[in-house]
């Protein structure tokens, strides 16, 4: 049985993630990030299971000490695969965040996400912060999440 594991992300494995992503909303605004961003070495992943990719995700550094993370979801992702891809997300976060780089990490995910506050429990997030409204390529409204390390606060 091949378990589901975390690999480095590269062009191609992007490539095809954001193909497969299943709100291409969230595909395009991956796209809006520079390439060099989103492929640097030990800040990014591609979750795959067996010759499947199920999804990447990574951070972009805002500046030093808070980092934008990012995620893509395949549609071929069974929900058994999505729980145990956001469950391996979170244990590379909580290594990310032992680095003072990342001692806040946010993520923007969309306010009418049924699914948006378990989402943002199960990758650890202890703080919400305000709607942001109007935020989206769509002019939908976000809410910002966020983990905050204060073991990586300098």
């Amino acid at each position: 049985m091949i378990r589901p594991r975390l690999v480095p992300l590269d062009d191609t494995l992007l490539r095809i993630a954001i193909a497969l992503e299943r709100d291409q909303l969230a595909a395009r605004f991956t796209n809006l990030y520079e390439r060099r961003a989103l492929l640097a070495p030990d800040r990014s992943f591609a979750f795959v299971d067996g010759g499947e990719l199920l999804g990447a995700g990574g951070l972009v550094p805002v500046w030093p000490g808070r980092a934008e993370g990012w995620l893509l979801v395949s549609r071929l992702a069974r929900p058994r695969q999505v729980v145990a891809g956001v469950r391996a997300a979170r244990a590379w976060l909580d290594r990310k965040l032992r680095d003072p780089d990342y001692a806040r990490i946010e993520f923007y995910i969309r306010a009418d996400a049924p699914w948006r506050e378990s989402f943002a429990r199960a990758l650890g997030c202890a703080e919400q912060g305000a709607k942001l409204r109007r935020w989206g390529l769509d002019g939908a409204d976000y809410v910002l999440h966020a983990r905050i390390s204060e073991e990586g606060m300098r």
